[in-house]
């Protein structure tokens, strides 16, 4: 995996607001200014992600480029928050390819990743597999490939 190319990816823009008007109003008003301005869609929705209080009234966007290319309907929170706990079984099923597209798409994920591989490595009982891909040694030594 040398020559890594950073890949375009769509952009998710979170939008809130009090009323579903105001809402809609900020939606079509960033629609405007992305078509004139794509070069500042990644700026946009960080910013609208991070540094933005999450209003009652919300909706997303995804945008490719300057093409809103998907825009949910205006939907209103509840005023309760649900008690919600995610799961992670550690069992392996989702390891084939997960982060593939962050490696390629994202030096610093990339680097990140480099970084533990060369910790693992430098570990008493170093293991047999990379944190990119399968060590090839490892698959004809147990006789796999």
């Amino acid at each position: 995996m040398a020559n890594i190319t950073t890949v375009a990816k769509p952009e998710l823009l979170l939008f809130s607001a009090n009323t579903e008007t105001s809402l809609n109003e900020q939606i079509r008003l960033h629609q405007e200014y992305i078509r004139s301005n794509p070069s500042t869609v990644s700026d946009i929705a960080y910013t609208r992600s991070v540094h933005r209080e999450h209003l009652p009234h919300r909706a997303f966007a995804i945008v490719d480029k300057r093409d809103f290319i998907e825009t949910a309907g205006v939907l209103k929170v509840s005023e309760s928050t649900p008690a919600l706990t995610m799961v992670f079984a550690g069992q392996g099923v989702q390891y084939p390819e997960m982060g593939k597209e962050l490696i390629l798409s994202d030096p610093t994920f990339r680097e990140d990743i480099l970084k533990m591989d060369q910790i693992l490595k430098e570990l008493r009982f170093p293991p047999e597999w990379n944190l990119l891909g399968i060590d090839h040694r490892y698959h004809r030594h147990n006789g796999i490939c």
